[in-house]
């Protein structure tokens, strides 16, 4: 039976930028080159992949590889990550890992500096090879003799098990917790490199423990509570251009899973084309167009913002807090002469109230 209503139907997508079955079996992959390798033309050159390859490749550089992906704004594509040397420093130290590459205020942290340096570089270096050799392996050509192949096979599986230490390390430490970089952890998974009795939670991103042999793909929380995006795709005809999980994160208490989060959806009001963020997903209308007033103004062809204002007063005479514009970017606002922040808008009101900083003043 056809359906009656014009209207979009909503669509029931798992939380998450990625899944593991995803991560072990990407659509294609992506070759570094270096900075003076030239650009095909329309005569193109008279060389074959693997030469190109072999002269051209960036090899200090790891490859990258291309996950399927569902954007509500632009539709079914792929997401591709380039991690670099401090996404492995930061992976492995923690946030102190992003200072690794900076200069230090005294000697004895550039000494720190420079351990966590090498570490990082050293990782690096080993899945750039550990890429680079899986490449050899299969371009390599005809003539080559079995004892060359089971060589490149036998240097792989070595820099396997080193890079499976390193993230090992990680996980068995930062158990229970929000993985350091999802990036890192899914660069790993793509090349097969997981630790058995660890993984990275597909939707809340949280490490948790699990079987080795057919191991979950969520942690206990979200198997009993699975968070799912209700998306209205704009590509669609809907209103949604992204979602993300809201505070707070849940954790487990005394062996109980916790709440799950819930769900905010970014949109596009279909009245003023403003942006705007609701955990409601049926949500079509921004606080401006939706109010009681917000339909009087549209019935009328008025402003989306009417003669409505907003006041709110800070700690000190100046204050200055990030919004998120109606454009989706990100900015700040001001407070005026009188220390107070004024604004029309009342999507970003709603962002100020729950700023535990500013008080509303009516």
């Amino acid at each position: 039976m056809s359906r009656i209503s014009d209207a979009p139907t909503s669509r029931a997508i798992p939380v998450g930028p990625w899944t593991h079955d995803a991560l072990r079996s990407p659509q294609a992959w992506s070759y570094p080159l270096k900075e003076e390798a030239p650009v095909f033309d329309e005569t193109g050159f008279n060389v074959t992949g693997r030469e190109f390859l072999i002269e051209w490749g960036d090899r200090s550089v790891p490859h990258t590889a291309h996950v399927p992906y569902f954007s509500p704004e632009h539709g079914e594509g792929w997401t591709a990550s380039q991690i670099r040397k401090v996404d492995i420093a930061r992976w492995i130290f923690g946030i102190r890992g992003s200072f690794s590459f900076m200069a230090g205020p005294n000697p004895l942290i550039q000494s720190e500096r420079d351990r966590e340096m090498a570490a990082a570089e050293d990782a690096y270096a080993k899945l750039a090879e550990f890429d680079w050799l899986g490449l050899d392996f299969e371009l390599a050509p005809e003539g080559t003799t079995v004892t060359g192949r089971k060589g490149l096979t036998r240097r792989r599986l070595k820099l396997m098990s080193e890079l499976r230490e390193v993230m090992a390390e990680v996980l068995g430490r930062k158990q229970g917790e929000v993985v350091p970089d999802p990036r890192v952890y899914a660069t790993f998974v793509s090349r097969r490199i997981e630790v058995g009795g660890l993984r990275v939670c597909e939707a809340c991103q949280i490490i948790f423990a699990t079987r080795v042999n057919r191991p979950a793909s969520v942690c206990r929380t979200c198997r009993r509570h699975p968070p799912r995006y209700r998306y209205f795709p704009l590509v669609e005809g809907g209103w949604h251009t992204g979602a993300r999980l809201g505070p707070p994160a849940h954790r487990f208490v005394n062996g109980r899973a916790g709440q799950p989060r819930k769900a905010f959806y970014t949109a596009i009001c279909s009245s003023c084309e403003r942006h705007f963020e609701s955990n409601d997903a049926r949500r079509h209308l921004c606080r401006n167009c939706g109010g009681p007033a917000g339909r009087v103004r549209r019935r009328r062809g008025g402003s989306p913002l009417g003669r409505q204002l907003y006041r709110f007063a800070g700690e000190g005479a100046a204050v200055s807090v990030g919004i998120r514009r109606a454009d989706g970017s990100q900015g700040t606002i001001s407070s005026n002469v009188h220390g107070m922040i004024e604004t029309d808008d009342a999507e970003i009101a709603s962002q100020l109230e729950g700023n535990n900083a500013l008080r509303r003043i009516d």
